[in-house]
This record gives structure tokens, C-alpha cells and sequence, in this order.
């Protein structure tokens, strides 16, 4: 949760980290009064059964969730809120995470397997920079 002015008197600068291990950034946001929240299989990852599996397991499947993506990251006013559906959007996969943010108004940005970076319309406004795909 940020609050307030960041340390150069605007908005905080928060990096959105590369989940398949880059050292840069994948984007960088500009928040004030508040949270982030990313979901992401880049620590909590491995294979079983020679396929690759993660932690973020889709209720209706019981097998890992997210299709097609590989982290999402959500801002909102509440903490708590951002943490859930960063997770419910994630579980939504590639194909849907667009229509479900926008339908929402959610501020959504979110990285596919092949690293491109992609967001919904509320997002852009907080995104001060984002690598190019």
C-alpha cells in the first residue's frame, strides 16, 4: 500500500518484476494512496509428470491455472482486494483477463509465457513505463 507523495514528491514508482527471471523491470507504475498486488509462477513453479505445474490451482479444474499467462498484477484502493483478483484474474487466463478487468474497471496489467506485457484501460493511466514486447 503506498500513501502520499513517493520520495521525489510525486507518485511511488513500483516495478513490475520479470516473472521469468529478467533483471529489468517489465513495467514500471506510478501510485499514490494505493496497493499493488502481483501473482506470479515465476518462484512457485516446477514440473511433475514431465509437464510443467505452479501453485495457483483453478477450483473448478483442481490442475494450475492461468493459461497463457505467466503474472498479473492489480492495483486498487484495498490490499486485500488487489491480492484476490490478481489471483481471480490470473485463473482466468489469456484468453479472458482482458474482458474480465475491463468488464470490472479493474487496473490490471499482466505478462503472457512468451513475456509480452499487455493491460486494461484503467491501467494505463498508472503506468509511467512499460518494456517494449
Amino acid at each position: 500500500m503506498t500513501y502520499g507523495t513517493g520520495p521525489t514528491g510525486g507518485s511511488w514508482l513500483v516495478g513490475v518484476e520479470d516473472p521469468h527471471g529478467g533483471s529489468e523491470p517489465k513495467a514500471v507504475l506510478e501510485v499514490r494512496d494505493l496497493a499493488c498486488a502481483t501473482s506470479s509462477i515465476r518462484i512457485r513453479s516446477w514440473h511433475a509428470g514431465g509437464r510443467p505445474v505452479h501453485h495457483l490451482i483453478d477450483p473448478a479444474s483442481q490442475a494450475p491455472g492461468g493459461r497463457g499467462l505467466s503474472a498479473v498484477t492489480v492495483v486498487g484502493p484495498d490490499p486485500a482486494q488487489a491480492e484476490v483478483w490478481s489471483k481471480a484474474l490470473f485463473l482466468a487466463g489469456a484468453e479472458q483477463i482482458a474482458v474480465v478487468a475491463d468488464r470490472r474497471s479493474l487496473a490490471a496489467l499482466w505478462i503472457d509465457q512468451d513475456g509480452r506485457t499487455s493491460n486494461s484501460a484503467t491501467m494505463g493511466k498508472l503506468i509511467g513505463w512499460c518494456a517494449a514486447a
